[in-house]
């Protein structure tokens, strides 16, 4: 247990002997033995040698006890750090398995707050439920848009695909078009400028739906990716207010230069002053940048 103890014990010897060594060198200058200070000349002598040996061990116990205890601690912290880790997964484990009862047999209201409990938890074993909920077709589609908006929130490359999986699959969610809106809306973080979102949401002007076409139009403008630019400006001709306005300030937030002819001619045209306005202070932005 005692890194060394032999060669302690070996010096404690070795110092013994010299103090006793060092007593009768002590004795030897001390008054003559006689036959009435004998007796105390010897207690003097052994107290004397008692006491140094004590403290000579007592320095060595201490040096040796200040090694095991360095070791000791060091030991004991990377055990306390890896229970605790193991604790804390465990928990973290135990929390999710009842989330997800809550979220498969609970009220709706009960799964609800789950899955923003659910959402809270850090680790691979929580995104991959909040995901479960996502393609299961059994969950309350109330239920799975929470699921959706928690994770786009997540930067990480397989949470993006498994959503633009969600998007583009026809049959996972019926074409419910308020599922589709919201992972529209959940793609639209920066961390995807470079993602297959891009080239989904671009798809998704064509829709049908207006909520989906105008989703996909704010997204492209948050990703920023200028690859959407195109896109949008043929989107500034829509008959919708809401798809020109947002293409306008999409735009605005991709600061491409090339959109400035297209949009001056907005300004110029229209007769609504809500899309002149917002024209001309993406005009603006755009003509600042290129001072």
């Amino acid at each position: 247990m005692f890194p060394g103890l032999r060669s302690y014990i070996v010096k404690w010897k070795t110092l013994c002997f010299l103090y006793m060594v060092s007593s009768l060198c002590f004795f030897s200058i001390q008054p003559p033995v006689t036959r009435d200070n004998f007796g105390q000349q010897c207690n003097i002598m052994n107290i004397n040698c008692v006491t140094q040996c004590l403290a000579a061990s007592y320095e060595l116990l201490q040096e040796k006890t200040s090694r095991f205890l360095n070791i000791f601690l060091k030991r004991s912290t990377l055990a306390i750090f890896v229970v605790f880790i193991l604790n804390a997964a465990s928990a973290n484990a135990s929390d999710i398995d009842k989330l997800m009862k809550d979220i498969r047999y609970g009220y709706l209201q009960t799964s609800l707050k789950a899955v923003e409990e659910l959402g809270k938890i850090e680790g691979k074993e929580a995104v991959d439920s909040l995901l479960y909920v996502v393609f299961t077709r059994e969950e309350d589609w109330e239920v799975k848009i929470r699921a959706i908006r928690l994770l786009g929130e997540i930067e990480d490359k397989k949470v993006t695909d498994a959503l633009v999986r969600v998007f583009n699959n026809p049959f996972l969610n019926e074409e419910c078009p308020a599922i589709k809106w919201n992972v529209a809306l959940a793609l639209g973080k920066g961390f995807n400028k470079d993602s297959r979102a891009v080239d989904s949401l671009i798809s998704a002007l064509d829709y049908k739906s207006l909520l989906i076409r105008e989703a996909a139009i704010q997204s492209l403008g948050k990703i920023g990716n200028p690859k959407a630019v195109p896109h949008l400006l043929t989107a500034l001709d829509d008959e919708s207010f809401a798809i020109k306005i947002s293409a306008i300030r999409a735009l605005g937030r991709i600061r491409e230069s090339s959109a400035i002819p297209f949009l001056q001619r907005i300004a110029a045209n229209t007769d609504d002053p809500y899309i002149r306005q917002e024209a001309l202070s993406v005009l603006g932005i755009l003509r600042k940048d290129l001072l």
